[in-house]
């Protein structure tokens, strides 16, 4: 977890270096240096959601091979997951957001830009949410 915690703050020193001068805004479009950094962001959070999950399973029983049905973790945690299984659905949901995103960049469709307009998504949106295809406005509507 600690070095998760320090890949990730190494990614954004990186983020702040690259994309500190706005340059992206007035050209309207990443470099591959730019969409490069996304690709590594999006291979990191997949690497670090699908570990999530591996907790979230181990915590609630379901990677062995016998699940107890009146199995109920002991800390607050544990209790908040076993009480809310959407908290998994919404991992398993990002995770594969993230893994289409990939794809896109495989594909050589990963550009940083809405789908619906074609207008730049900003990079801060995009750190957040590597897989987005829409603005935070066009989102809203939607």
């Amino acid at each position: 977890m600690k070095q998760q915690q320090q890949e990730e703050e190494l990614l954004k020193n990186e983020f702040e270096k690259i994309f500190s001068n706005e340059n992206w805004k007035r050209r309207g479009f990443y470099t591959k240096k730019e969409l490069a950094f996304f690709k590594k962001l999006i291979l990191f959070k997949i690497s670090s959601t699908e570990e999530c999950i591996k907790n979230l399973r181990d915590n609630l029983g379901l990677n062995s091979q016998k699940v107890d049905p009146s199995f109920k973790g002991i800390s607050d945690i544990d209790e908040v997951i076993y009480e809310n299984p959407h908290i998994m659905r919404n991992q398993e949901n990002f995770l594969r957001g993230l893994k289409g995103a990939l794809t896109r960049f495989e594909q050589g469709l990963y550009d940083g830009k809405s789908y619906k307009t074609g207008k730049i998504i900003p990079p801060k949106r995009l750190f957040a949410v590597p897989h987005t295809t829409f603005l935070v406005e066009e989102k809203m509507k939607v």
